[in-house]
């Protein structure tokens, strides 16, 4: 099943009693395989934790989930506040887990999740996972993925905030996988730039046949933006 455990710090140090502690209630989840401060994911001015569970079974064996907790002045809450899965089995989501930084200059702390034993065109890729904070807290949907594109390389198998590496106001992550090219270099790191947001639209255009012309006569899409933040880094 598995637990985390949490020691507030104090002038003294730290509590000889544990302060907090929260479990999965599924037994063999791997529940905090994996922990780390999520940031403060919901602008309320209190850190957050995030914690794995990488063999957590939820409509798919294995797949993985991960939880977040939030801050308060009363501490962390009891209860989870998020929770996000792969929906792929044996996917090990949740191996890996950190905060990203505020990777989207938003101003809320994001969340990055590893996944190494994701599969998508080759057999144990891995993948890592990028949730945006807001003022309702972690996305539910992923903002952003990275794959090896490599079978078996481990990608995933350590992910973290890398700060902001190119000085340009946005933090960075960086990703471990530990068997890239195994055999022959053993392993490899990824550091991947955050930057302002972008809109991006998945559109299938269509269009009308011209039986005079023999050509087909296309739709035209036109988005409007409803509000907007221009972020100056």
């Amino acid at each position: 099943m598995g637990r985390a455990f949490v020691y507030h710090g104090s002038a003294a140090g730290l509590s000889d009693s544990v302060n907090w502690t929260v479990e999965s209630h599924q037994a063999g989840a791997w529940f905090g395989n994996s922990v780390s401060p999520a940031g403060d994911v919901n602008g309320d001015g209190y850190s957050d934790v995030i914690v794995g569970a990488l063999s957590y079974d939820n409509g798919e064996s294995d797949e993985g989930r991960v939880f977040v907790y939030h801050g308060s002045a009363a501490g962390l809450s009891d209860s989870t506040n998020w929770t996000a899965e792969s929906n792929q089995s044996g996917s090990s989501f949740g191996y890996s887990v950190s905060t990203a930084g505020d990777v989207n200059g938003d101003g809320y702390s994001d969340v990055i999740v590893g996944a190494l034993l994701y599969d998508n065109g080759e057999t144990d890729e891995g993948r890592v996972f990028v949730y945006h904070g807001s003022a309702a807290g972690l996305s539910y949907s992923a903002n952003w993925t990275a794959e090896s594109d490599q079978e078996n390389s481990g990608f995933g198998h350590s992910v973290s905030s890398a700060g902001d590496v190119n000085g340009d106001g946005y933090s960075d992550v960086i990703v471990g996988a530990w068997t890239f090219n195994f055999g022959k270099y053993v392993g490899r790191t990824f550091v991947y730039h955050g930057s302002v947001l972008i809109l991006n639209l998945k559109v299938y255009i269509q269009g009308i046949y011209n039986s005079s012309s023999n050509l087909i006569i296309q739709d035209t899409l036109k988005v409007f933006l409803r509000n907007y933040i221009f972020l100056i880094p």
